[in-house]
């Protein structure tokens, strides 16, 4: 039966069976896994604002949401306050930055969206923050099923120090009945509001503006020539991740790059320009920017490397396994993030099935790209 507005429902493909004629239609539900993380990241800037207002939020006068009267406006600021939990315990997973409250604050959020307005099609949602009854009601979920594998704040000490360079990123599975999964697609919105979608059925990818401006990635032609050579982005915040990184951060080592002007002078031989934040928020980027290398420097979760379907389907580019050197393609990568593991006991890499490696960009210097990778492969232990 059609919707009213000439459209079909969801069917079993790719999502599960629904019967009833007024369930969402497919680009219905990918629109509101967009506005969920787009509405997340604003809410993560928001809550710093909530913080220093303290029990004066009716003070603020101006909310997310559109066409909201001041009182609701008033109820929803205040809704947040009242959201927040002082005993913050810490977060199942063992990886990355301690749980901060906005972690959690923004988990609960974004999981109370996803099963009340898509709780027809989502009954389980976990993620870096779920709880270990998140786990099992995700990983027990029956055949044909629909779960969700979030992480609201990625990037947690960005989002802390500098208020930027984080992203939420919300993954769909689709349950094997076994504890295995199909990834579906993914919904990841950077600090920016640069929104990066993928759906496997039929494989298309897009990206949404800050504005709202949305573009079809899907095989995408960029010109191989859009890129500034010598350019890497990588996660290096601690003394210990810029010591891995320090031959890619030397600035004496030949990376084959051309002559560069700086400060007004021609240097020969030049070292890689490198920028110290990375992961996700810069995958979600990557397709329109010009950087020209992204470095993956650790084995990720499949809530931290998510992007990279969509950044793989807008083609012209290829990822770099490091341990081996060789490419991985979109079918490898889509395993890694369909391989959805829990934390576990004494393991922080029991949930980390994403290859560390190189992301390149089209018409890179092959011999810049040997070196880094000659480098990188050294230091993946």
């Amino acid at each position: 039966m059609r919707k009213e507005d000439g459209s079909e429902p969801m069917t079993t493909s790719p999502f599960n069976r629904h019967n009833d004629p007024f369930s969402l239609t497919e680009k219905e539900f990918w629109d509101l896994i967009c506005t969920i993380s787009r509405q997340a990241v604003l809410e993560t800037h928001e809550q710093a604002y909530i913080d220093a207002q303290g029990p004066s939020a009716e003070t603020i006068g101006a909310e997310l949401l559109d066409g909201m009267s001041l009182g609701e406006k008033i109820d929803r600021v205040q809704s947040l306050i009242d959201s927040r939990n002082p005993f913050i315990k810490p977060r199942l997973s063992t990886a990355g930055e301690r749980a901060a409250p906005i972690d959690k604050i923004m988990h609960r959020r974004v999981s109370e969206r996803l099963l009340e307005l898509a709780g027809d099609l989502i009954e389980a949602a976990t993620g870096e923050e779920g709880s270990a009854e998140d786990w099992r009601d995700f990983l027990s979920l029956h055949e044909g099923a629909l779960g969700a594998v979030i992480d609201p704040v990625d990037g947690t000490s960005n989002q802390r120090a500098v208020r930027e360079a984080f992203s939420c990123n919300i993954a769909i599975y689709r349950s094997r009945g076994d504890g295995t999964f199909d990834l579906l697609g993914a919904v990841c919105t950077n600090s920016s509001l640069e929104t990066l979608w993928f759906n496997l059925n039929p494989g298309s990818a897009g990206m949404m503006s800050p504005a709202g401006t949305s573009i079809d990635l899907t095989g995408a032609a960029f010109d191989p020539g859009k890129r500034v050579p010598g350019t890497l982005a990588t996660v290096g915040t601690r003394g210990p991740a810029r010591d891995e990184l320090s031959g890619i951060l030397d600035p004496y080592s030949s990376f084959h790059l051309p002559p560069a002007e700086y400060g007004g002078q021609t240097h020969y031989d030049p070292a890689l320009t490198v920028f110290l934040t990375s992961g996700a928020p810069k995958m979600i980027s990557w397709p329109l920017s010009e950087l020209e290398y992204l470095y993956v420097p650790h084995d990720q979760a499949v809530y931290d490397a998510i992007p990279m379907v969509g950044v793989l389907l807008a083609g012209n580019c290829s990822y770099y396994v490091a341990k081996t050197g060789k490419v991985a393609g979109l079918d490898e990568v889509i395993s890694w993030l369909s391989d959805v593991k829990s934390p576990k006991g004494d393991d922080p890499n029991h949930h980390r099935p994403f290859k560390a490696g190189l992301l390149v960009r089209d018409g890179a210097n092959p011999n810049t790209t040997s070196a880094i990778l000659k480098k990188i492969k050294a230091m993946v232990r």
